[in-house]
């Protein structure tokens, strides 16, 4: 039986759709969902820990074009970068870009439901690495140029530095918070330079994305 509330609220137009079923319920949009992309498990499992091969792909209704790494246990013992939460990082260099293009987290995969999201914020760093393996030489001063897109149209563009720091700069260092503060993109792109060694020689790290997905 149908709802008789339902079909007075259709109108003549939708009721004969309804009938005919060729127009479903109208639906309100799902609610706006916040988000934490920390690439750690269980939601995201490195099947390659000691070298970064494993593109992620899916993770958190977005689609991700970084390799995950593995950097040591907890942050023990770690030479480059530590993560800013244990033990999986995103991870982009040269070589990662050669193979899939610039790095980028997007919706414009297929399967996603998202139409939009804003970037809030991140945390990165880079290390002195040619092959981004979980065993670098040296964290290293780098600058990450964030671009956002919508529908193919750049929408804002952000840099932000990283410098070594901690008792210990030269081997280990703490991430930088980067806040792009990105409203309502589908993509956003990241490239990375450096003053300190090459671009070969230049692997950057990033990990605790704040998002809010619509």
């Amino acid at each position: 039986m149908y709802n008789l509330k339902l079909i007075a609220s259709l109108g003549v137009v939708g009721l004969q759709a309804f009938l005919d079923g060729t127009s479903a319920i109208p639906t309100t949009n799902p609610a706006p969902k916040s988000v934490l992309a920390t690439f750690d498990p269980p939601g995201l499992k490195n099947l390659d820990p000691v070298a970064s091969t494993q593109l992620i792909g899916k993770y958190e209704s977005l689609y991700w074009n970084f390799f995950v790494a593995t950097i040591g246990v907890a942050g023990i013992g770690v030479t480059g970068v530590f993560p800013q939460s244990s033990p999986q990082v995103a991870a982009y260099g040269l070589y990662s870009e050669i193979l899939d293009g610039p790095a980028n987290v997007t919706t414009r995969g297929s399967g996603s439901n998202v139409k939009s999201f804003d970037l809030n914020s991140y945390y990165f760093g880079c290390n002195s690495n040619s092959a981004q393996s979980a065993a670098p030489l040296a964290p290293i001063n780098c600058t990450v140029r964030a671009t956002a897109y919508k529908g193919g149209k750049q929408v804002a563009q952000k840099s932000f530095d990283f410098v070594p720091s901690g008792s210990t700069p030269l081997v280990n260092s703490p991430m930088t918070k980067a806040s792009p503060g990105f409203k309502g993109v589908d993509t956003v792109q990241f490239v990375t330079t450096s003053s300190t060694v090459t671009p070969a020689l230049t692997a950057t790290v990033a990990d605790n994305f704040d998002i809010k997905e619509y």
